[in-house]
């Protein structure tokens, strides 16, 4: 769970969703379900960006690769997961 919270807070999401959306009114996701799902819970957040942070945990529990799958259709809310893909790997290299 460290790991994964870690590897959240290592994604710079607003540069994301620039690059993604070119300022076109979106906003950072929440957490995985969107709001007009039933099963949103407005208490459920993503970790905050912090790098600093995020590279403390993973030198502590050794991590030094991950492998990251992005999929190849487009959707509403992610018109291009290979670029998504390619600015957290980005992010996470940092």
């Amino acid at each position: 769970a460290e790991v994964r919270h870690a590897l959240n807070q290592a994604i710079d999401r607003e540069a994301l969703i620039k690059s993604l959306f070119q300022d076109a009114g979106a906003t950072p996701a929440q957490n995985l379900i969107p709001p007009t799902m039933w099963s949103w819970d407005k208490d459920v957040k993503f970790d905050s960006y912090n790098p600093d942070a995020a590279k403390k945990v993973l030198e502590a529990a050794g991590l030094k690769e991950i492998q990251l799958w992005a999929s190849d259709r487009v959707r509403p809310y992610n018109p291009n997961f290979q670029r998504a893909a390619e600015l957290i790997q980005a992010d996470w290299a940092k």
